[in-house]
């Protein structure tokens, strides 16, 4: 089935629409800060990439910061970079889902997933808080466009050839963009290479096609890393440190793998009600008819990742975005059918039908900005706005203190990393009570837990610099201590201080002890 839509330059109208919307809907609410820890990796990887020191995170994601540094040459932040990737990443899995949706479906079904997608809260929350994530959306949708290209096609017909070559250089590319997707999308290339029955010599082209693709940023991300035994202890170490806390594959207790196995379906269907309600409408003899064939490809696609979420690790709202577009193509699919069986019945259908789209892109909006409670609140506008506004407030009070003398910065579970702080700070020394563990703190510095000077068992902080304590907003008691006996003052959302030499204090069970000046090893 072609698509409605045939010239190139129409194709890129489509496209650059699809971005405009984005720039106008996400542009003028973006957070004006880094807004997570990850983020902040993201923004150092800019100026050095190397896993390594988080800069970005594990596993590395080489193509994307490609990305970034391409649009940070042509903007004045990395702020800006960073949103400007995710509209393009975000323009992308809409416009991949559209010509899947076309493909397998028909044209309604194409455009109503991408805009089933283009405004679903997990796009919303992905774009403005962590990019990133919706390049998982467009590896999925990219890739699933070209193994279906291939599956329709006659087994083993030469027609499907080209389609099985692209398929690999898709998935190999993208997955550069999410290393996991590599592995997660790996079934549903196997399945389309046996269906063409691509066994034996024909395996070899498609196969080496992949590893060359899916080679070439690999050989980029093993070199910056230190080398396959280095990164290999790399991702080993971090796979321990992101699972073990959800995932009863790494050891895990049972009630968090449940919370998280629950936060992975509600985050792939809280928003279907914005298409739930076609489903009446379409009526299950029309829906059996047209998803008839297709559901075993659907599930090659989904399943796999799906798995992954329940199973394995999900930790944040939009890191369901690998599932989420099939949830949206299938919801298109209904909203099609719903449109054809009322056709007849109704005058104007096509505005009806366009009025149906407003209608549902509205309900994925309103579910943005005013989601239900549970796990879909994490992915709400109120969390930005929160969190943004706590940052602002914080890295201004600190500026505030800093025109008066310098300071250093004592971290406790705040809610501004100390990542960030170290990003907007990078002079200022800044000592981590570790949250998991508050006997144990660290220094942040521009290399990965530097040591921190240490004298009688206590931290020794120097006194000619005023001390900044950042605590989380509900620790009363924590604060109301250091107020009352160790002399700190509360200014907006922290703790300041300028104590004289040999004063201590004690933040969770690390014991602080000011010097004449700060002796470093």
């Amino acid at each position: 089935m072609r698509t409605w839509i045939r010239s190139a330059w129409e194709h890129f109208a489509i496209f650059s629409a699809v971005l405009g919307v984005l720039a106008l809907t996400r542009g003028p609410i973006a957070p004006r800060y880094l807004f997570f820890h990850d983020t902040v990796n993201f923004a150092l990887s800019i100026r050095e990439f190397n896993p390594s020191l988080h800069q970005p995170q594990p596993p590395g994601y080489p193509l994307f910061v490609a990305l970034i540094k391409l649009i940070y040459a042509c903007v004045p932040s990395a702020e800006t970079a960073l949103l400007l990737a995710g509209m393009i990443g975000a323009a992308l899995a809409v416009y991949f889902l559209w010509l899947l949706g076309d493909s397998m479906f028909g044209p309604a079904a194409g455009i109503a997933a991408g805009v089933l997608l283009l405004f679903h809260p997990l796009v919303w929350f992905g774009g403005l808080t962590n990019p990133v994530r919706l390049f998982l959306a467009v590896c999925q949708t990219g890739t699933a466009l070209m193994a279906w290209k291939a599956w329709v096609r006659q087994r083993g017909s030469r027609e499907a050839w080209p389609w099985l070559l692209w398929l690999a250089v898709t998935l190999g590319v993208l997955s550069g963009f999410r290393p996991v997707m590599l592995l997660l999308g790996s079934p549903l290339f196997l399945a389309v290479l046996v269906r063409h029955r691509a066994l034996g010599r024909r395996l070899f082209l498609p196969v080496l096609l992949l590893l060359l693709a899916a080679g070439s940023w690999i050989t980029v991300l093993l070199a910056a890393s230190g080398g396959l035994d280095a990164y290999l202890r790399l991702i080993q170490g971090y796979s321990r440190v992101q699972f073990g806390g959800s995932s009863l594959l790494f050891g895990a207790p049972e009630r968090a793998a449940w919370q998280m196995a629950k936060d992975a379906v509600v985050w792939n269907t809280f928003a279907a009600v914005a298409w739930i309600w076609a489903v009446p409408l379409a009526g299950f003899p029309r829906l059996r008819q047209i998803f008839q064939g297709r559901i075993f490809f659907l599930l090659l696609a989904f399943v796999p990742a799906f798995l992954f979420s329940l199973l394995v690790h999900v930790a944040d709202p939009d890191q369901a975005l690998m599932t989420v577009p099939l949830v949206c193509l299938v919801g298109g699919a209904v909203m099609q059918e719903a449109f054809v069986a009322w056709r007849n019945r109704i005058s104007s259908s096509t505005a009806v039908a366009a009025a149906c789209l407003a209608f549902s892109a509205a309900i994925s909006t309103y579910l943005f900005f005013h989601p239900p409670a549970g796990p879909a609140r994490a992915a709400g506008y109120g969390v930005i706005r929160y969190v943004n506004n706590h940052m602002r407030s914080t890295l201004t009070t600190i500026d505030e203190l800093r025109r008066t003398g310098p300071v250093q910065i004592i971290s406790f579970r705040p809610v501004v990393s100390w990542r960030n702080l170290s990003y907007y700070f990078a002079t200022v020394p800044i000592f981590v009570v570790e949250p998991d563990d508050p006997s144990r703190v660290w220094q942040a510095g521009s290399r990965w837990g530097r040591s921190v000077p240490k004298g009688d068992g206590k931290v020794m902080l120097d006194s000619t610099r005023e001390i900044v304590i950042l605590l989380p907003p509900g620790d009363q008691g924590l604060r109301t201590r250091l107020q009352t006996e160790s002399g700190f003052n509360e200014k907006g959302p922290l703790l300041h201080a300028a104590l004289r030499p040999g004063s201590e204090f004690r933040v969770g069970n690390v014991a602080f002890k000011t010097a004449p000046r700060l002796e470093t090893k």
